[in-house]
């Protein structure tokens, strides 16, 4: 997460605050729209890097 604990941002110190930073100058200079703010993290190359368990075959069906 940015934040930790994510669900405390008040106590919780970042932890990439220059990702902080810029993703909030991005959300001003995008004219606060949440839809470019998530297209572009969800195009970011760190957010569609696959996961160790996606790289060790599908998971079993119960």
């Amino acid at each position: 997460g940015i934040v930790q604990p994510v669900e405390d941002w008040e106590k919780g110190k970042p932890t990439h605050p220059e990702l902080l930073a810029w993703l909030a100058r991005e959300f001003v200079r995008g004219g606060y729209s949440l839809k470019n703010l998530s297209r572009l993290i969800l195009n970011s190359h760190a957010y569609q890097r696959a996961t160790d368990s996606a790289l060790s075959g599908p998971s079993p069906v119960f």
